[in-house]
């Protein structure tokens, strides 16, 4: 199921419902840097360069209420293992969505903070209706910067067993 997305949150939306969404961002969500193909046309690589913001649960009420609050794309994750349950997902793509989404987040989150403020970084360079116009440098430079780290901050750490 797919629905029309909007890139703000329901107005009045309660400080503890802030909150709330940000234990499940923390807990069952991904804030992750993408990339675009080069076929498709982007003038520089840090034009390409984005964000997304991710839930997934088995729970569908619980996507539910997410969109209730920021309306957002919802997907159903297939599972081809015969024995996985049918997940759910609450996806935030697009560039300006990602930054409105996570910023009244902030105070709230706690293990996900450093990926959101990146995230957001990421978010601030964008121009809405740019089309495929050039980037400045300055935000070229700030994008690839803070997307890099947040891809590193996504690599799960080397163990070293002595």
């Amino acid at each position: 199921m797919r629905l029309k997305h909007s890139t703000t949150w329901k107005a009045g939306t309660p400080e503890t419902v802030l909150a709330y969404i940000a234990g499940i961002v923390d807990g069952e969500g991904c804030i992750t840097a993408r990339k675009q193909h080069k076929s498709v046309g982007y003038t520089t690589e840090a034009a390409g360069m984005g964000v997304s913001v991710f839930v997934v649960s088995t729970d569908k009420n619980l996507i539910d209420f997410l969109v209730s609050y920021f309306p957002a794309y919802v997907g159903i994750k297939r599972e081809t293992r015969r024995k996985c349950r049918q997940a759910f997902a609450f996806h935030v793509s697009s560039m300006l969505g990602v930054g409105r989404f996570l910023e009244p987040l902030l105070p709230y989150l706690l293990v996900k903070k450093e990926q959101a403020l990146l995230a957001i970084e990421i978010a601030k360079t964008t121009r809405p209706n740019t089309g495929r116009r050039p980037m400045n440098e300055k935000h070229a430079q700030i994008r690839t910067r803070a997307w890099n780290i947040l891809r590193q901050a996504n690599k799960p750490p080397s163990l070293t067993f002595v």
